[in-house]
């Protein structure tokens, strides 16, 4: 009988021991990091992406089917891989975005459709310019008809009259008959256009008017901060209808993609009073964000101006990272000096790091990540509960570029530090 108690509870002790071990290898205990961790992760978490997604054979690239494609569309050529793609350059990971335009550009420059006829550019909606802007980076000519095969395609496009003449956003799809323009649409055009712009003077940009697209795009945005802006807190919303009459909803997406575009517009646009004007609203802006900043989590709901009472309205990945990438390059690049920005960015980072990004045994896991959404009227049609996703584009590809700005001023710290030592 004492042999029997001996050997359960032998037992009894290395039961829980193992169930000790596998609750810290599945479940494991994120410690106090700091930002040289959390860029580690990330550093990580793109080598993990790309080894996931090697491509052996054109007719994947071409057909899609990446891990971080949850809308399963089928196509390569779309918004969220284009973002994935200026990700991995900004990262300095050539191979693999070289290797995605490779498989998807015809040496004509036309969009190769040839393994996959759901591929082509069908011409029907704004989001596909944004593969484009990658290309710049890449600085390679045999994509020079490609880029003007875009350029060409944005003078063509249809326009809104009653909303600045901002693009549509989608042609011929019924879930965008009311509601036909949404901030998401700049980011998608308008950087494009004002790097193509920055080129004007190279073969074979000639015939590109840089101040008629400077003039444009300037127009535009001030459109948008007219007609979009909510006086009263200072936020914008998501759309507005064929009459130019906003949504009333602030979707926290739709604000991170309006963060991003002023952020990268400010870098890319020829100096003077309009875009001093464009400095201000984009600082107004984020200072009506910043007061909607949670101050535990450093994030952002999915509906900015709706509180957790609304069902599924929950602190959101994508848009939160976006504003985390557009407050600290107001601040590295020098369009604030008010160190707010840069804490407020970074508090938003390590919240997106502590509280959305796991690594566990198979890998990491970025979660909360909202789908996709149309211009609504409704605050709950943007709150559903299938619309998150986790390791999707929308939301690694601009936590890759706030940990990029993140690292610009750990690096601008190291210097100086370094500097101060010498002295």
């Amino acid at each position: 009988m004492k042999c029997l108690n001996h050997n359960a509870t032998k037992y009894f002790i290395i039961f829980f021991s193992i169930l000790f071990l596998l609750t810290i290898i599945l479940f494991p205990h994120k410690k106090e990091t700091t930002l040289p961790d959390y860029l580690l992760q990330i550093e990580e978490l793109s080598e993990w992406l790309i080894k996931k997604n090697t491509r052996e054979t054109l007719a994947d690239y071409t057909t899609g089917h990446f891990t971080w494609d949850t809308e399963k569309s089928c196509r390569s050529w779309t918004y969220y891989n284009g973002f994935m793609m200026d990700a991995f350059v900004r990262l300095g990971k050539l191979d693999f975005a070289n290797a995605f335009y490779d498989a998807n550009i015809l040496p004509s420059g036309q969009i190769n459709n040839t393994s996959n006829p759901n591929n082509s550019f069908t011409g029907t909606d704004i989001d596909s310019v944004a593969p484009a802007r990658a290309i710049f980076a890449l600085k390679d000519k045999k994509y020079d008809n490609t880029l003007l095969l875009f350029y060409d395609y944005l003078q063509k496009y249809p326009t809104a009259p009653f909303a600045g003449n901002n693009y549509l956003h989608k042609l011929n799809s019924p879930n965008w008959q009311k509601h036909i323009f949404a901030l998401d649409g700049l980011y998608m055009a308008l950087p494009f256009l004002a790097l193509i712009a920055n080129h004007a003077a190279e073969p074979p940009f000639q015939r590109i008017n840089s101040k008629e697209i400077h003039d444009s795009i300037f127009k535009r945005m001030d459109w948008v901060s007219s007609h979009l802006k909510d006086e009263k807190t200072g936020l914008y919303y998501h759309g507005a209808d064929k009459e130019g009459r906003p949504n009333k909803i602030v979707w926290l997406r739709g604000a991170g993609y309006y963060a991003m575009t002023q952020a990268d517009l400010i870098e890319l646009l020829p100096e003077g009073k309009r875009k001093e004007k464009l400095k201000l609203n984009l600082l107004s802006f984020l200072d009506a964000m910043m007061q909607k900043q949670d101050g535990t989590t450093g994030l952002w709901r999915n509906v900015v101006n709706y509180s957790s009472e609304l069902t599924e309205n929950r602190f959101e990945t994508s848009g939160s990272a976006m504003m985390s990438y557009a407050l600290l390059k107001t601040y590295n690049d020098g369009i604030a000096t008010d160190t707010k920005y840069l804490q407020a960015g970074m508090k938003a980072f390590k919240g997106i790091m502590d509280n959305k990004v796991r690594k566990g045994i198979l890998g990491y896991n970025v979660k909360d990540i909202y789908i996709a959404s149309s211009v609504f009227d409704d605050p709950a049609r943007y709150c559903v509960k299938g619309k998150y996703a986790t390791n999707e584009a929308k939301g690694l590809a601009p936590l890759i570029f706030a940990a990029i700005e993140a690292k610009k001023h750990l690096d601008k710290q190291s210097a100086a530090a370094n500097e101060k030592q010498r002295e």
